[in-house]
């Protein structure tokens, strides 16, 4: 099994939906906002969109991506995750928001239909849904945790992380992040 993400290990910091976190010191000449990362290959998936469009991260390469895990009845953080990266992704030109579904059950293609349009999301978002086994093996590859916790609600990390061009991880947010400072990474990646 690939070793656990740096993101996840830092003290928790996107342990569960709802749980901040800290941004550490900038490695090299970069300075991120968010919690740096080491610059792995992010492990590659494919999974369908709410209209059955196989999306992969491997045919993401040459644009950013920011890579998030939600799900549409969460009643709290998702929404905001989802506008905060949607938002970030509308002012940086040639970045990509993949959100991942947490809940194979709920998430149906209405449900994302739905949340897609009471949130005014654009096209730049792509949210994947699956199967339970499909998406438990994205989990497992991202060190993921879901779980249903009673009627819609699931219990979940918060990862949220920028790939870059290239497919590398870079960097990695609590929940609670500020589409401004996403914006600011997303200039430094495309920068270097």
């Amino acid at each position: 099994m690939r070793a656990l993400l740096p993101a996840v290990l830092v003290a928790g910091v996107l342990l569960l939906a709802g749980c901040g976190g800290g941004a550490a010191a900038p490695s090299g000449s970069e300075s991120f906002a968010g919690t740096p990362l080491d610059g792995r290959s992010a492990p590659d998936f494919t999974l369908d969109d709410e209209e059955g469009t196989a999306v992969s991260l491997a045919g993401l390469r040459g644009s950013r991506v920011l890579l998030t895990f939600v799900y549409t009845h969460c009643p709290d953080v998702c929404p905001l995750i989802v506008r905060n990266l949607d938002e970030a992704a509308r002012a940086v030109p040639g970045t990509r928001v993949v959100a991942v579904s947490v809940d194979a059950k709920g998430d149906t293609p209405a449900a994302v239909r739905e949340f897609r349009s009471a949130h005014r999301l654009g096209a730049e978002l792509s949210y994947l849904i699956g199967s339970s086994a499909e998406l438990a093996r994205v989990w497992r590859d991202y060190a993921v945790y879901a779980a249903a916790s009673g009627g819609s609600l699931v219990d979940h990390s918060a990862l949220t992380m920028l790939i870059d061009e290239d497919g590398k991880e870079r960097v990695a947010y609590p929940p609670t992040f500020a589409p401004a400072d996403v914006v600011h990474d997303l200039r430094q990646v495309a920068a270097r």
